[in-house]
């Protein structure tokens, strides 16, 4: 399984450089780390036109949003809250009987 993690910072923003890097790298799985896009505007039509099926986001305008984009189903999509933060920053989902979790983390003072 093929792999790529970016911390995007606005996926609406570098959409074309996404679909370049999927294009030239041929992962299977995607995490994207600030997405800064509500789920309502995330470019779903976009990545399942390069054969990304599966998408599992949980977005925020202007801020943090992880995102699980597979070409590979998965199972399990959840929504987490971690270190006392409930502001979309960890997902998981189940893939090939693994759990895989794309998080984004800051220093919480």
């Amino acid at each position: 399984m093929r792999l790529i993690t970016w911390n995007i910072n606005s996926v609406r923003l570098r959409l074309p450089l996404l679909l370049r890097l999927m294009e030239e790298q041929s992962p299977d799985v995607v995490c994207l780390q600030e997405t800064k896009c509500p789920d309502e505007h995330f470019p779903f039509d976009a990545l399942r036109a390069v054969g990304y099926e599966h998408i599992h986001v949980q977005g925020m305008k202007s801020d943090i949003g992880p995102a699980i984009v597979s070409n590979i189903p998965f199972e399990n999509p959840e929504v987490h809250e971690r270190v006392v933060r409930t502001d979309c920053r960890s997902l998981s989902v189940t893939l090939n009987g693994t759990a895989m979790h794309n998080l984004h983390m800051s220093v919480v003072e």
